[in-house]
């Protein structure tokens, strides 16, 4: 029996959960993937029920810490963060608004690339007159986002359990 036999002979003894690594061995990914791509299906989950929640219903969340104001709303199919700089060193704590959406809401994203794709940084004025940094995000980008992980998650596991039936046939 040669080294090159022996070597044949362990391929077929490791286990199945390894992917034919030697020794056993699995990566970080290996162990956490199926985790992380759980996580992703769960936040894919809640992210629909957010974006079915923002066409009827209008959620807003602010903190002021000091030195600066920062306001969270969830609204007609969007997240929108806005930062804008606050006099002083006044902490006006946090505060959460709801409320249902009047049918007369002007869009304040003018229509292009950015809203289409849904993703957009851009600089605005603020309820107090102040310069404020503005993100918006449409839900159906998110859930995008989130999607790619699982997707490639399970298409591989996909391709190496046909490999292995392969392999065995």
């Amino acid at each position: 029996m040669t080294a090159l036999d022996v070597q044949s002979d362990d391929r077929n003894d490791r286990d199945e959960r390894t992917h034919g690594e030697p020794w056993g061995q699995q990566g970080v990914l290996g162990m956490a993937g199926p985790a992380l791509a759980k996580i992703s299906v769960l936040c894919i989950f809640i992210s629909c029920l957010l974006w079915y929640r923002s066409q009827t219903t209008w959620d807003r969340f602010e903190w002021s810490p000091p030195g600066r104001s920062i306001e969270l709303a969830n609204v007609m199919g969007r997240v929108k963060l806005m930062v804008s700089p606050r006099e002083g060193r006044y902490a006006g704590g946090a505060q959460f608004d709801s409320s249902y959406i009047p049918s007369n809401v002007r869009d304040g994203w003018e229509p292009g690339l950015a809203k289409t794709i849904g993703f957009e940084v851009t600089s605005e004025f603020d309820s107090r007159g102040q310069p404020a940094t503005v993100l918006r995000i449409r839900w159906h980008f998110i859930i995008a986002v989130l999607a790619l992980y699982p997707a490639v998650f399970f298409v591989r596991q996909w391709r190496r359990a046909r490999a292995r039936e392969e392999a065995m046939a």
